[in-house]
């Protein structure tokens, strides 16, 4: 039998703008973008003249800035400054993209992997959409971490396996945009440690994964207004590189720093190169299929919930509406018995 792994629309753009000969690969990316909206159209044709920089949370552009390997010294920063702990030393990369748990389990595969010095393993996650169940996902990433620590290595017995001497596990989730459950939380803060784990008895311990997620998007708007909630501002720079690498005030801030003016000449190195062009490319049309979807979705779900409304009397919202529509008064629909509230709360979808 022939492969039958399903090939991702990403995958097929990315292999026919690779695959495709110089003279007629233009032509092809031209055809590509007439797809995309005028605003992705606009900043990949500026990335590509050099007008602008690319997004340092693109898949193709995080993974060589801060490759482990490559730029240690980068990820090792990133590390020690989110967890708090200045005795993290990136040793090298791994890749898991070949482990599965089981048969009908599924595969994850992480951003930036990296084995520390001391034997943990850490991984950075760039998170670009907003997703309301980061916190399930990011404990799902840390146990599939701490699994590989408590595996036998190829030169290891298993009987020389033992619970005292497992490593722990890092993971740092930057996320782009807030969702809600950090969008809701009210503090000045925008890093989030979850290092401690406490009992309803008061008992605490130091748990094997520790993770860290950071607001990027509330880090640069602390910066923008000149403060910072977690006071450290050579790490909100990053941050807000990070968050928006075209941003005049975060750029002008970091021109300065030899860290950060490296990592922005590297980036538009990297652009001019057919291959990053063509992953670039091949994202854009990844993050608006996603997008195209959740704006399915959410209409899929209003229409659902309304007409679900209605059959099950759930709110008397929709008979609100319903009056509304059909010519009558707020006054009226409140003298039929319904609350005002729920009156004016129905006017807004008049």
């Amino acid at each position: 039998m022939g492969n039958t792994d399903m090939v991702s629309p990403e995958e097929v753009i990315y292999n026919l703008l690779l695959n495709t000969p110089d003279a007629d690969r233009k032509a092809l990316q031209q055809i590509l973008l007439k797809h995309l909206s005028d605003e992705d159209k606009r900043d990949y044709e500026g990335i590509i003249a050099g007008e602008r920089l690319p997004s340092f949370m693109s898949d193709s552009i995080a993974k060589r800035l801060f490759d482990a390997d490559i730029h240690s010294g980068r990820l090792e920063y990133l590390f020690r400054e989110t967890l708090h702990d200045q005795a993290i030393k990136v040793d090298s990369s791994f890749r898991n993209e070949g482990y599965i748990q089981s048969t009908g389990s599924k595969k994850v595969v992480f951003d930036l992997p990296s084995l520390f010095a001391d034997g943990r393993r850490g991984d950075l996650e760039f998170q670009v959409s907003a997703q309301d169940f980061i916190l399930n996902r990011g404990e799902i990433y840390g146990s599939d971490m701490l699994l590989l620590q408590y595996s036998v290595q190829p030169d290891e017995r298993k009987s020389a396996l033992d619970y005292s001497g497992v490593r722990g596990v890092a993971l740092v989730v930057l996320m782009r945009h807030s969702p809600k459950p950090f969008k809701s939380y009210l503090s000045k803060r925008y890093i989030h440690r979850f290092v401690k784990s406490v009992s309803d008895s008061g008992l605490c311990y130091e748990p094997l994964t520790k993770t860290v997620y950071v607001q990027l998007d509330k880090c640069l708007e602390q910066f923008r207004c000149r403060e910072d909630g977690e006071d450290n501002h050579r790490l909100q720079v990053l941050l807000s590189l990070l968050a928006d690498s075209n941003d005049p005030m975060v750029l002008k801030e970091a021109e300065n720093d030899p860290f950060f003016s490296d990592m922005i000449s590297e980036a538009k190195d990297m652009v001019q190169g057919k291959e990053v062009q063509a992953m670039m490319l091949a994202e854009k049309y990844a993050i608006a299929d996603i997008n195209a979807v959740k704006h399915y979705e959410r209409q899929e779900g209003y229409d659902e919930g309304y007409q679900s409304g209605r059959e099950n009397g759930v709110s008397s919202v929709f008979t609100a509406l319903d009056l509304l529509r059909s010519g009558k008064k707020p006054e009226e629909v409140i003298a039929s018995g319904i609350e005002p509230a729920v009156v004016s709360s129905a006017l807004r979808y008049v």
